[in-house]
């Protein structure tokens, strides 16, 4: 079977391939780099959940993300899962593993969870739990890894590469190297979702980009044609807790409220989408002219957050090409 022939068909058709639901922006942690905003009530109830599942599995999504805030702070959650699997959603749980023991993890097992990506801030708890306003919670994320191991769930570890940990990185990698599971590293530092530019302070400093990408991305690939585009709005689409449709949740750029439309109708009528994908085939201006174009990896939520505007460039996808380029020009037989 060509699955890439597969794949270009379903982006060629703009046919819904997945779905991220964000069901709640509540959190028992404070995480320093969070996009989230706080202190806003969920609108979304157990009903509009289902609607939204319903509708896209009948659109032919495949694959489901359930993320926050903390999923596992729901009352429902065991409620919203069950209802996933049982429409065949391969789903993935994106949580902080705080509120996840040995009977969460068995009970995530036996209700068909397909994946859990687990957030980890440092390989020490001084470094982690600085980071996430909690102590404790280094450990408690710890058990609920070693848990969810022991169930056989597909699980990875992710971490936000911030100033604060990147001396840790390797140490993470051991942990999940001794763990036997797979380690996700992202330097991608978003705004809050309102623009706030509090988390930005975060950021891995230039010397940490240049070291970040000469270290711990030599497998990445250079984007060989300089048109590169993410197929956000195009096969995918994201809920917020207060039933806003966004192209991507990184691009809370609104398409749409389920709370005003039916998710059908917003993934097939909505201008917005519309125009997303029409543009996509050009997605940055400064493409055609741009000396890194063949190092750019760029975000339009980055964008959007930046300038409200998208297919513009942004600052710091600009900034992680410039050092993508210096990097590969520096160690032409160690490329990134």
């Amino acid at each position: 079977m060509d699955l890439g022939g597969l794949y270009k068909h379903i982006v060629d058709q703009n046919i819904l391939f997945s779905l991220s639901i964000e069901i709640t922006t509540l959190c028992n942690l404070n995480c320093v780099h969070c996009y989230n905003l706080k202190n806003i009530p969920d609108r979304l109830s157990l009903r509009h959940i289902k609607q939204v599942l319903k509708e896209a599995s009948e659109l032919g999504a495949l694959f489901l993300s359930i993320t926050g805030g903390e999923p596992m702070m729901r009352k429902d959650i065991w409620d919203v899962l069950d209802y996933a699997v049982k429409l065949n959603f391969a789903t993935l749980l994106y949580t902080n593993g705080t509120l996840i023991g040995a009977d969460e993890a068995r009970m995530l097992k036996e209700t068909g969870v397909y994946w859990v990506d687990i957030t980890l801030l440092g390989a020490t708890p001084s470094t982690h739990d600085k980071l996430t306003g909690c102590s404790g919670s280094f450990e408690l994320t710890l058990n609920a890894i070693r848990e969810i191991k022991n169930t056989g769930m597909g699980i990875a570890i992710k971490t936000p590469v911030l100033k604060e940990n990147y001396s840790e990185l390797n140490r993470i990698k051991n942990i999940a190297a001794d763990l036997g599971i797979m380690h996700i590293f992202s330097p991608v530092i978003f705004p809050k979702d309102d623009g706030n530019k509090n988390p930005l302070n975060h950021r891995l400093t230039d010397k940490q980009m240049r070291e970040y990408f000469m270290q711990h991305e030599k497998a990445a690939r250079i984007n060989p044609s300089g048109t590169f585009s993410c197929d956000f709005g195009k096969v995918m689409l994201a809920v917020s807790s207060q039933g806003d449709i966004h192209p991507c949740l990184n691009v809370p750029y609104p398409v749409g409220s389920i709370f005003k439309q039916s998710f059908k109708t917003i993934w097939k009528d909505s201008k917005e989408l519309h125009q997303i994908r029409k543009n996509a085939e050009n997605p940055c201006q400064s493409f055609i002219k741009c000396p890194y174009k063949y190092w750019c990896f760029r975000c339009e939520g980055l964008a959007w957050l930046e300038k409200k505007k998208l297919f513009v460039p942004d600052r710091e996808s600009c900034r992680m090409a410039h050092m993508r380029k210096q990097v590969e020009k520096e160690t032409p037989n160690k490329r990134i």
